[in-house]
């Protein structure tokens, strides 16, 4: 076993847990808990963030301070309304 392989590991060790995929979970409160009939997507709190990618991720305006630059601080716009939600005046 002498050459360019000498010291090298063959068959690095496997990553458990990286990337593998995050559910979103950036809501207030558990969905369900708001009025009945009302979603994600019809509360003042939604923020849709843009990048110059085209793509778009939704936030929860009322967890601001616990976004991460990952899809764990992500909400679905189609959860029920949560305890925050409130009627978007747009």
């Amino acid at each position: 076993m002498n050459g360019p392989m000498l010291g090298r590991v063959k068959n690095p060790p496997v990553r458990v847990g990286k990337g593998t995929p995050t559910q979103p979970n950036g809501h207030f409160a558990r969905p369900g808990t708001g009025p009945a009939g009302e979603t994600c997507k019809t509360c003042a709190h939604r923020v849709r963030r843009e990048l110059r990618s085209g793509r778009v991720f939704q936030k929860c305006g009322k967890t601001k301070a616990r976004w991460t630059g990952g899809r764990g601080s992500d909400i679905r716009v189609t959860d029920a309304a949560c305890a925050g939600w409130e009627k978007d005046e747009a």
